[in-house]
């Protein structure tokens, strides 16, 4: 009897209530984790995009100073001076198209953001002008 009661006692392995709570705990940590890493994913997009707006920014500013003709270079805008032959807009990654538009001297693109908690809000990177996610996407 004493024999089999120590041999009960030395037993290696995890019974099934331990594991029960180890899987409690990883799907209370991944239902916390899960909805974060989804809104980093959306926030990571919106960057990229900002990233290539700012380029096509620095584009414009180059084709002008290369044209040195004193107009704007807007594509699709009433003087349309974009050469589309040399450079060609992308597209965003999650949104409907990029917009060049100058005001006051200063280029600006502006896009519509179709996914994340952006989603159906305009984002806008301004010449000269550092992009924060939290003010540039209203």
């Amino acid at each position: 009897m004493f024999r089999l009661m120590n041999s009960l006692k030395n037993r290696k392995g995890f019974t099934l209530i331990e594991l029960i709570v180890v899987l409690a705990v990883l799907a209370v940590i991944m239902a916390i984790a899960v909805p974060k890493f989804m809104g980093i994913q959306a926030e990571s997009t919106v960057k990229a995009d900002a990233a290539s707006a700012q380029s096509i920014i620095s584009s414009a500013i180059l084709q002008e100073a290369s044209r040195n003709d004193g107009k704007d270079t807007v594509h699709g805008g009433a003087s349309d001076n974009w050469n589309a032959n040399l450079m060609a807009y992308p597209n965003p990654k999650n949104g409907d198209e990029f917009a060049l538009t100058k005001t006051s001297g200063k280029y600006e693109v502006s896009w519509k953001v179709e996914t994340g908690t952006y989603k159906t809000k305009t984002a806008t990177v301004k010449e000269d002008k550092e992009f924060d996610i939290t003010k540039d996407v209203e």
